[in-house]
């Protein structure tokens, strides 16, 4: 096997023996998950075979997000573009299947017995992947026009930047709490239903119906965009009400502080780049934010399941500088030369920000692989199958479970 370069960079010797006291706290309290989504995972579990391995599960669930998104890119690449109706009907599909095996990948893995650490991290690696990615095809749905752009901003910006506030609340709380309305249960059922409708009616369904004189995306953006707000109060009082606890020892301001610079450095280049972040750059600006998010949230995870303090410093600090640098570079620094010099910075903008796209994207895939290699090795388990020794067990489970099944029959 070979060896991820800097593989201690993000797990070291110190966080595999933190990984040996780690317990999984978490709670859904949504009535929609427990009277009508909980009983179809429970009979849809036992659909899987035994010998798969639940990160495997988890990874097919990205994977149906992951295509159904260069679906969508293919016909709309500007987010502007109308997609033929048929795609709408894969892209809720896909969704609705990986809500599905999103929730199927710990009951698999209870099931089998191969509960660990390196699930959870699995899990929430390919969650913070899936989360901007899903936001981008709902821009698409929309068909957003060009002068509400900022709404379409704001939207992606809001559903990543929750991402990041969950992980933040685990992370300061020892505790993963689902409220009675949250997205990754009527917030996904929600987008389903808009794919649909979209593949019923067309993208300018969205645009060129109104109500009360307002048009239908502005109403489905304000209600998205209000009750996500209220999730991030919510996360930000329990982090409150619980004392910043979890046993952590930076405060929870701290942590804070990167999404919230993210999003004023985001602002900030809208202001002052306009028509870049708006059209040609959209993509490109959203997916950066998405990833740095998805790095920020591995330095969560990995610092509260290892207990280790470095990982949350290198994992909030070094992937998030970029955008207070293309802040400031971009929409500061002009003002100070003269103004040929000024355009020609300006015009190195797009080129700036997809080589932070790029550099995110291979700090994250060295966080994925070392992390990986780290915990399996340590844990004596595989990422993606099953040893010999987890299949036994799993067997034995499933044997045990038939008996039981024969004696209350």
């Amino acid at each position: 096997m070979v060896s991820v370069p800097f593989s201690k960079l993000h797990v070291g010797d110190d966080g595999i023996e933190g990984l040996k006291k780690y317990k999984y706290s978490g709670q859904d309290l949504s009535f929609v998950s427990y009277y009508i989504l909980q009983p179809y995972w429970r009979w849809a579990v036992n659909l899987l075979p035994r010998t798969v391995a639940p990160n495997l599960v988890t990874l097919y669930g990205l994977g149906m997000i992951m295509a159904s998104y260069y679906l969508v890119e293919y016909f709309s690449p500007d987010c502007r573009t109308e997609v033929p109706r048929w795609v709408w009907v894969i892209v809720g599909l896909c969704l609705f299947g990986y809500q599905t095996l999103d929730a199927l990948d710990g009951k698999q893995a209870r099931r089998t017995g191969t509960s660990s650490p390196l699930g959870e991290l699995f899990d929430h690696g390919c969650d913070a992947v899936g989360t901007h990615l899903i936001s981008l095809n709902t821009m698409s749905a929309l068909m957003l026009p060009k002068e509400a752009s900022y709404w379409a901003v704001f939207y992606v910006v809001l559903l990543s930047g929750g991402f990041y506030f969950c992980a933040w609340e685990q992370y300061h709380t020892g505790t993963l709490t689902l409220g009675y309305i949250n997205g990754p249960v009527e917030g996904i059922l929600l987008l389903v239903s808009i794919y649909f409708a979209t593949a019923a009616t067309g993208n300018t369904f969205w645009t060129t119906n109104e109500y009360n004189g307002t048009p239908y995306y502005l109403w489905l953006l304000s209600i998205a965009c209000i009750s996500g707000t209220f999730t991030l109060g919510g996360n930000i009082i329990n982090v409150i009400r619980r004392n910043a606890g979890g046993g952590t020892t930076v405060p929870p301001i701290f942590t804070l502080l990167p999404v919230l610079y993210m999003a004023a450095s985001i602002a900030a280049l809208y202001i002052h780049h306009t028509d870049y972040v708006s059209g040609e750059g959209f993509r490109v600006v959203c997916l950066a934010f998405g990833m740095a998010v998805a790095n920020s949230c591995g330095g969560f995870v990995i610092s509260r399941v290892t207990n280790v303090l470095s990982s949350i410093m290198t994992g909030l600090i070094v992937p998030t500088i970029g955008f207070p640098v293309a802040a400031v570079v971009y929409t500061v620094v002009p003002s100070y030369l003269e103004p040929d010099a000024a355009v020609t910075l300006m015009s190195t903008l797009p080129v700036f920000m997809q080589c932070y796209l790029y550099v995110l994207s291979a700090l994250y895939i060295h966080l994925v692989f070392s992390v990986c290699e780290r915990i399996s090795m340590a844990c004596g388990i595989n990422v993606l199958t099953m040893t010999p020794e987890q299949v036994k067990v799993a067997r034995q489970m499933e044997e045990k479970e038939k008996e039981e099944a024969k004696k209350t029959a």
